[in-house]
């Protein structure tokens, strides 16, 4: 619009000049002042717009959109025409891949009224999703002008893998810890230092145990259950060293979330365990659902920095010799893109006495490996629904 607004004035110019009329001057001045006073209604506009931003969450599942509002008001008495909103953003996601992408939308704001946007956002893939907005740029109902309102919004939406329901048989994974810091959520214990729950008395209970303060309440005698301290004995290794495509790396994310969502829901204490590109581990204890979207928020958040070569026995041996022999884990069940013989034994090795099972997502060198003495389960983590497990 622009060069048609400076031809037009060139044009009512030349015309003043040649035919000196009194309209022709009052409309070139009028069309001289107009940039000036769009200007200034435009200055007002941006000084008086406020911009307020809200999301659903920066969690979401993999292929689910996570919804970012940027809501715009107008609290001047003229509408504002066209506001430009310009955003950036990269996709991170295995193995090492950033995709930065951009798209802008233009949208009106009326008089004294307010205009949410929704920018919705989905990944494809497990990792992460950093969105940046710097500034909103208003323009005139004539787009002579345009004015930037500055508002740095940064916000990073972490894709979580897909979970999965889950038929198995669980065995009791914890056993009791005097010194440890966690306490079972499912079974009381002999420590006073945490108390488990309370409830009403029942014959044979313990008359010490009896909370007084809130019997004094109550018609009944009220009776605490003291807590046991427990510690994990179940380990989870995630392995990528075999994820080529970020294909793979999903499913192996997905069979290790759907396994500990599993452990989770059902009150189980247990610990996963991946390796970073430096070689150190990543070990979470997880015990309620707090702390295994914190461990898989993690992993998902910082994705480009797992390690995509070096096996996973041979990267937590590096790291830690002790990882399962000195904190005594009774069973480990390692997550792969692929086995094979060799794997399978260099695995068994470094478990020692551990009960090792491997959940391989692709068939490839299954029946070379199943002459170890692995226990081997080949499949996807949507397909655990349809086999009866022991883990």
């Amino acid at each position: 619009m622009l060069p048609t607004y400076l031809i037009l004035v060139f044009f009512i110019g030349i015309f003043h000049i040649l035919y000196k009329g009194d309209l022709s001057f009052i409309l070139l001045v009028f069309l001289i002042a107009m940039p000036i006073i769009m200007f200034v209604i435009l200055a007002i506009q941006t000084k008086l717009l406020t911009v307020t931003l809200s999301s659903d969450g920066a969690v979401t599942e993999r292929g689910r959109p996570s919804v970012l509002r940027l809501t715009l008001n107008n609290r001047f008495f003229l509408p504002i025409t066209a506001c430009k909103i310009s955003v950036r953003y990269i996709i991170h996601f295995a193995p090492n891949k950033n995709v930065p992408g951009k798209y802008s939308v233009i949208v009106p704001v009326n008089h004294r009224d307010m205009e949410t946007v929704s920018l919705n956002f989905s990944g494809d893939h497990c990792g992460s999703v950093e969105v940046s907005i710097k500034n909103i740029v208003l323009c005139d109902f004539l787009g002579i002008t345009r004015l930037r309102k500055k508002i740095n919004f940064r916000e990073k939406i972490i894709i979580l893998p897909c979970v999965f329901p889950v038929i198995a048989d669980i065995e009791s994974s914890f056993v009791s810890d005097s010194e440890s810091n966690t306490f079972s959520q499912i079974k009381s214990g002999d420590d006073p230092s945490e108390i488990f729950q309370l409830r009403e008395y029942r014959d044979g209970d313990r008359h010490n145990r009896i909370h007084w303060k809130l019997s004094s309440r109550s018609e009944s005698f009220i009776v605490k259950e003291l807590s046991l301290p427990i510690s994990s004995k179940t380990l989870i290794l995630c392995d990528f060293s075999g994820c080529k495509t970020a294909y793979y790396t999903d499913a192996v994310l997905d069979m290790a979330a759907t396994i500990s969502s599993f452990m989770t829901e059902s009150g189980t204490l247990h610990t996963v365990a991946a390796a970073w590109n430096d070689l150190t581990l990543m070990t979470e204890d997880i015990s309620d659902a707090d702390k295994f979207y914190a461990a898989f928020g993690k992993l998902c958040a910082d994705i480009s920095s797992l390690e995509f070569k070096t096996p996973i026995a041979e990267a937590a041996s590096i790291a830690d010799d002790t990882l399962i022999i000195g904190k005594g884990y009774s069973r480990v069940l390692v997550v792969t893109a692929a086995v094979s013989k060799a794997s399978a034994e260099e695995l068994s090795r470094f478990c020692g006495e551990s009960r090792l099972t491997i959940f391989c997502i692709s068939s490839e060198g299954i029946s070379d490996a199943e002459n170890s003495s692995a226990e081997i389960i080949c499949g996807l983590a949507e397909e655990l629904s349809q086999t009866e497990l022991d883990i």
